[in-house]
């Protein structure tokens, strides 16, 4: 199915300064689109999920998951995600996925993670629209790249996955960008001329 090309901003709070974070489903384009506005408004760039693959010692986060369980991985990211806020002062760009506030086997780690974002990011979420099955014709077919674990095998159990999470990626949002099948200069574009109002 063909789904609108441009990009939309659904809501915004005006961003003043300080370091920016983008959020969303695994596919939606967190860390190409993150590292070009961060070229564009030379800060830094982070990915967490990069900063905690090497944390461990291994490739993916995926391998993590799978080796470890998900307790584990989340021990990590979270001690991770704070490596980030302590060691950065300045203005930095940072992609984390929405399991880094997303409750499921540790609610106090998470509850610590969500004030983490609230006190030191402006939080862009990028997905691909409100609509679920637009979300998953357009994500699905980039989950089986190795890299990510969504615990999906099939496009059904994809739908429950972005179903549980989408609604909790907007609410934590400064910034939502529905990213339809835009291209990802596009998506850029729409979120630099945001952050430079």
């Amino acid at each position: 199915m063909t789904y609108k090309q441009d990009p939309e901003i659904k809501s915004s709070k005006l961003y003043t300064n300080g370091a920016i974070g983008f959020s969303g489903p695994p596919g939606t384009g967190k860390s190409i689109i993150g590292k070009l506005i961060a070229k564009e408004l030379n800060m830094p760039f982070f990915d967490l999920d990069d900063l905690i693959a090497k944390k461990a010692g291994v490739k993916t986060t995926k391998k993590i998951i799978n080796n470890n369980g998900l307790p584990k991985f989340k021990q990590i990211q979270h001690s991770c995600f704070k490596e980030v806020f302590r060691n950065n002062d300045q203005e930095y760009i940072l992609s984390f996925g929405g399991h880094t506030t997303y409750p499921d086997c540790d609610p106090e780690l998470i509850a610590k993670n969500k004030t983490l974002v609230k006190e030191h990011l402006f939080n862009i979420c990028l997905i691909p629209s409100d609509d679920i099955n637009e979300i998953v014709d357009i994500l699905w077919p980039r989950q089986n790249d190795g890299k990510r674990e969504t615990g999906s095998n099939t496009s059904d159990q994809y739908r429950l996955y972005v179903q549980n999470l989408s609604p909790q990626y907007i609410k934590t949002a400064d910034l939502v960008v529905f990213t339809h099948n835009a291209s990802i200069d596009d998506i850029a574009t729409i979120i630099l001329n945001e952050l430079k109002k």
